[in-house]
């Protein structure tokens, strides 16, 4: 047999299990991924750093013709992982007890929030959160309760104590 029909043949053969074959493809990959991630992370880099040019081109064209869904993606994670992170800490101000989502604020408890906020975005403050295990350095308030706390140092909602801890 010729090489020529054995590359028709196999082609045929081919078109004709192309779901199985990719199937099977994905099956060995995730049991290569489970049982070998190194490897597969370093092999992984490899072929990016081989081909970055094409890749990153590709990369910028997908985006350019999905922007506006990936936009969509990325605005529907950022409210999720923000729920998630408000829930975590009850849902409403630790202060007055404000309730709807979009009045309320993660407080830093010890201060920094400005310095964190200039050196990371929110979501990932709320993944570093959800990470930790919804650490106790933070809390929920709602804005004016936040504001409040952080040019005069007190809650008009805690004039007692004059000091929200």
């Amino acid at each position: 047999m010729s090489d020529l029909n054995r590359k028709k043949i196999y082609q045929r053969y081919r078109e004709k299990h192309r779901e199985e074959i990719r199937k099977s493809a994905r099956e060995r990959s995730k049991r290569n991924w489970a049982e070998k991630p190194e490897e597969m992370r370093r092999k992984a880099r490899e072929r990016w750093a081989k081909n970055r040019e094409r890749n990153r081109t590709a990369s910028r064209e997908y985006y350019q013709k999905n922007k506006k869904h990936r936009q969509q993606l990325a605005r529907k994670y950022a409210k999720k992982i923000r729920k998630i992170v408000i829930d975590g800490y009850g849902g409403k101000c630790a202060c007055c007890g404000e309730n709807h989502q979009e009045f309320l604020a993660i407080h830093h408890i010890n201060g920094g929030g400005t310095k964190e906020r200039k050196r990371t975005h929110a979501h990932m403050l709320y993944r570093k959160i959800i990470s930790h295990n919804f650490p106790s350095e933070y809390k929920v308030l709602c804005h004016n309760c936040n504001a409040s706390l952080g040019h005069y140092g007190y809650c008009p909602h805690n004039l007692k104590s004059n000091k929200l801890t």
